[in-house]
């Protein structure tokens, strides 16, 4: 009986490997389908602003500043959807080097200040001489999307990102 359920448990778990696979090799082709709209649409914003120069008011390069703008983050958060299904895969590992958390959290800062601004809140970036062991790019991606969110969802007030030391680490707050 034991045999029969060890042989059970290895199919549902090569069952399980196998849809992992699969959904990761979906995510894969799917995003980099979705880019080729988003790139060519970038295109075309890009060819159109050295003609509006002088020819439109501010409120219309505005506007094509913001499509932009919002199909750059889309193109963005696609990548880190491919590179998502790359680690699930194991075809990317983590590429972990030292680096001080002030350089991201500047970096946080220079990306997400005015938007927040923009929303009537407050960025409140705390200064920091921690480093870090880890893959920045990914730290980085992290702390994009949850400023992101957090600007987005909070209503008033002010959205803080700080580290604190831990025994065994750093918290990124």
């Amino acid at each position: 009986r034991l045999r029969q359920e060890n042989r059970l448990r290895a199919q549902v778990e090569s069952r399980l490997r196998e849809a992992h696979l699969g959904r990761t090799r979906f995510m894969s082709a799917t995003s980099h389908d979705l880019l080729q709209p988003i790139n060519a649409a970038r295109l075309f914003t890009a060819a159109l602003k050295p003609q509006l120069k002088d020819q439109v008011d501010d409120s219309t390069r505005h506007i094509v500043e913001q499509i932009d703008s919002s199909l750059l983050r889309a193109e963005q958060l696609i990548a880190e959807l491919r590179e998502i299904s790359r680690l699930d895969s194991g075809r990317q590992l983590p590429r972990r080097s030292h680096f001080p958390v002030a350089e991201v959290f500047t970096a946080m800062e220079r990306e997400f200040g005015a938007m927040a601004s923009m929303r009537g809140l407050t960025l409140d970036v705390q200064s920091s001489s921690l480093w870090l062991y880890s893959d920045q790019s990914l730290v980085t991606r992290i702390l994009q999307n949850l400023l992101s969110n957090a600007i987005k969802y909070t209503p008033s007030g002010r959205v803080v990102l700080g580290a604190r030391r831990r025994a065994d680490g750093a918290e990124l707050q």
